[in-house]
């Protein structure tokens, strides 16, 4: 778990620039950082690594203290244990891939600190056919995945990753998120991580920070900032969506559908190519999800989840409404939005706390990430 709490302000007259944030990161998976270019990102990672220091600040990681400026503590950046990959990579050209992996390791062993075995990364990261290959013979996306490498082998208490995908093609993207995700589970090493993208985010993130003119303006899980009406901002511009975490629980091959779980309820998606018991984000737009008062009977939808009005959110021509998902007590809340009309919402006299049953058709679901084994396979 990472705390911070930090002041900073540029002594650069030319430079009118004022960073204050305050936030906690969970021990495990993917908390990204999002926010306007200016906003103080980047600063952000320079403060917490130690490349600069803030005018006040407190910041501990696993509740070991790293610095504190009341207690004129502050641990260099070689000491923290925090690996950082920086936005143009800083690979060592002369060295081929596998001696700037083991660099590190090098450095780590002469003071008998802990570190990943070469051989863990390279299969984690598939990147066993490039070990002895010069860095100027890399793709874009290729540098990407031997930077992160690089840091991970100093094994880290936590991975800074400062637009890690930027400059890379969709193409690259698409195949690089994927590894991302599965180093986060299978080494346990918690990351924070800056994009500009709100797909990449969604893809990879489970906790959100926004950031706008240096300061924290949201702070929760991905699904429930970017799914806030009002803080719609973030994504761009575009229309609100529902991301939920689901567990896939079974496959019907003769119906060609994935059956996930959603607390006690069920929903059925197209068929994907991902094992039992395995986690998956999906995305759902509000104008894909319908609206009754009684269970329909007779319908197409295979989707009909019960839920209870929790917001209503009225414009001039729409109505937003915010349903909680019935999930059974011992699950943490989920929520969808729909979009209908200001006649339906008159219609069906939709009320705070009313009952409702969720209607969402199959081919409306979007998946929100990528089976690891399809990359891997078609590399």
């Amino acid at each position: 778990m990472l705390l911070v709490k930090t002041e900073f302000k540029y002594k650069d007259s030319s430079k009118d620039f004022k960073l204050s944030a305050s936030f906690k990161t969970s021990s495990k998976g993917v908390t990204a950082i999002y926010g306007p270019s200016g906003s103080g990102k980047t600063t952000l990672f320079r403060i917490i690594s130690g490349l600069i220091k803030g005018s006040e600040e407190l910041i501990t990681l696993n509740n070991e203290i790293i610095c504190n400026s009341k207690d004129n503590k502050w641990t260099p950046p070689h000491e923290r244990g925090i690996g950082y990959v920086f936005q143009d990579v800083r690979l060592f050209p002369h060295l081929n891939v596998k001696n700037n992996l083991t660099f590190v390791s090098k450095l780590k062993k002469k003071s008998n600190l802990e570190t990943i075995s070469i051989n863990t990364i390279v299969e984690s990261l598939n990147i066993e056919k490039l070990l002895y290959k010069k860095v100027h013979h890399l793709s874009g996306g290729e540098k990407k995945l031997v930077a992160i490498g690089r840091a991970l082998m100093m094994k880290p208490k936590i991975l800074l990753l400062d637009e890690p995908l930027g400059g890379l093609d969709v193409e690259r993207k698409r195949n690089i998120i994927p590894y991302l995700d599965e180093l986060c589970t299978n080494l346990n090493i918690p990351i924070l991580y800056i994009s500009h993208n709100i797909n990449e985010i969604k893809k990879l993130a489970n906790w959100i920070i926004t950031m706008k003119d240096g300061k924290v303006n949201s702070f929760g899980s991905i699904e429930e900032v970017t799914g806030r009406i009002d803080l719609s901002h973030i994504t761009e511009g575009k229309k609100t969506k529902t991301i939920l975490k689901t567990k896939i629980i079974n496959h019907e091959q003769e119906n060609n559908l994935t059956i996930l779980e959603i607390g006690n309820q069920k929903l059925s998606i197209p068929l994907i190519n991902k094992e039992i018991n395995s986690l998956v984000k999906i995305e759902i737009r509000p104008q894909d999800v319908g609206v009754a008062l009684s269970k329909p009977k007779d319908v197409s939808f295979l989707n009909i989840l019960l839920g209870t009005v929790s917001v209503i959110i009225s414009n001039e021509n729409n109505t937003y409404i915010d349903i909680q998902i019935n999930v059974g007590s011992e699950e943490k809340p989920k929520f969808i939005w729909s979009k209908i009309t200001k006649f339906a919402e008159r219609n069906l006299k939709i009320k705070k706390g009313n009952s409702v049953y969720i209607l969402l058709k199959t081919m409306s679901i979007k998946i929100n990430n990528t089976s690891i084994k399809k990359i891997i396979n078609s590399h």
